[in-house]
């Protein structure tokens, strides 16, 4: 139990049975304060108008996890997201916009644009490289703690197809590094005597005030399966994706900035697309 928690959440029917399943070995509370370690974008290009609609489960970690003692672990954050390539619409091939929800709403999470550009980057169209955008205004409150958070960033992606161009199935590796600007404060209980967040007991807890902000890095690496990309339908096909990431996250103790420590997350992300025909 900790800065900014709530009771457990149930986790919207759109998630797969797997991604419930992972959610529910985290056990404890519900922290507040999201932070995603990835954008989930794929750095291959849709080469013709395109939406890109995804579900599941983005690895990152939350803000009320600088008041714990222990560094956070295997966190996967729910994430629905959408992505549009405009592509000949606009005459600017491999631009990107859309936008994406990371964490449960009672925790404090809230639509986050994006914006990039993905383009190939040899004649055989098997290396890929992107770069996305992002950035939201967050706030979020539980059992008588809150916090806001502004976070802004950007993240690179490589992806490396490793079999040869199949209608059916491909395999994709990818990876990627980022960097967020984050800066937060809020309102948390500790308990007499103690350093760490807690929940708040107006007996046995005092409420007190922290801030905490800086650049973190992080860095993703991705395994994906791909079916029925190349098809000249309006269905462009799905995306499976196993990821996990690892970065720099801000700790706190006694409502004060203490540096920062390591995250290492996984998640699981499946994306449908949908446009124009060839």
């Amino acid at each position: 139990m900790g800065f900014m928690r709530s009771r457990p959440s149930r986790i919207q029917g759109f998630v797969t049975a797997a991604f419930i399943a992972s959610l529910a070995a985290l056990g404890g509370c519900t922290r507040l304060g999201p932070v995603p370690g990835a954008t989930g974008v794929s750095a291959v290009p849709a080469g013709r108008p395109d939406v890109t609609l995804q579900v599941g489960g983005v690895p990152g970690y939350y803000l009320s996890d600088a008041t714990q003692p222990d560094a956070p672990q295997d966190v996967a954050l729910a994430q629905v997201s959408g992505v549009l390539e405009p592509e000949r619409w606009i005459g600017v091939p491999g631009l990107l916009v859309g936008a994406r929800i990371a964490g449960p709403s009672e925790a404090g999470a809230s639509p986050e644009p994006l914006l990039g550009y993905r383009t190939y980057l040899d004649s055989d169209k098997r290396l890929a490289l992107a770069g996305v955008g992002f950035g939201t205004y967050a706030t979020g409150r539980s059992q008588g703690a809150d916090f806001t958070a502004t976070r802004l960033g950007a993240e690179g992606i490589l992806d490396v197809r490793l079999t040869p161009l199949n209608d059916w199935l491909e395999l994709h590796a990818s990876g990627g590094g980022g960097l967020t600007s984050l800066d937060a404060e809020g309102h948390y209980c500790i308990a007499q005597g103690e350093r760490f967040g807690t929940d708040c007991d107006n007996a046995r807890t005092t409420l007190i005030s922290a801030k905490a902000g800086g650049l973190y890095p992080s860095f993703h690496l991705a395994l994906a399966l791909e079916s029925m990309r190349h098809f000249s339908l309006f269905f462009h096909g799905l995306r499976l994706e196993l990821t996990s990431a690892m970065g720099s996250s801000p700790v706190v103790l006694s409502g004060k900035q203490q540096g920062s420590r390591a995250f290492v997350a996984g998640g699981f992300l499946l994306s449908a697309s949908f446009g124009a025909p060839r």
